[in-house]
């Protein structure tokens, strides 16, 4: 299970919007204070409830899901398209002599996995799910 904690801003429709402080590893560090490099972003996600307890506007909240669904995202985001982009890099330099047309057809593979991936966005976002509860 990946948890982290979150604050209510809206609740629509039994959902709840939830506005989530992302880290990096820099922002926790000790010398962050010499550092440059500190960085924290808000996001907010659609979670829905865990069980069926009542939740206020502002009211802090654990955010979970499936630690499945992260390995799934990482396949997806990071490991499907560099196997697209050494394969395919590999393939065409087979077959073609031009060097710079191989680079840039590769990089056309990688732009339309990520742009079928863009068009399978709302089937896919159906998968990943998030569950709020209590902290």
């Amino acid at each position: 299970m990946i948890c982290q904690e979150g604050l209510i801003k809206e609740i629509k429709n039994g959902k709840l919007s939830v506005e989530l402080s992302i880290t990096s590893a820099c922002a926790t560090c000790h010398a962050k204070n010499f550092c440059i490099s500190t960085d924290t972003q808000q996001r907010t996600v659609e979670a829905s409830p865990l069980g069926r307890e009542e939740f206020s506007v502002g009211e802090k909240v654990r955010i979970s899901m499936k630690g499945s669904l992260g390995k799934k995202a990482v396949l997806l985001a990071y490991v499907l398209p560099c196997i697209v982009l050494l394969s395919s890099l590999i393939i065409l330099q087979q077959f073609i002599d031009n060097e710079i047309i191989a680079i840039i057809a590769t990089i056309g593979f990688v732009g339309l996995y990520y742009f079928v991936l863009w068009i399978f966005s709302k089937r896919i976002s159906k998968e990943f799910i998030f569950y709020a509860e209590k902290y």
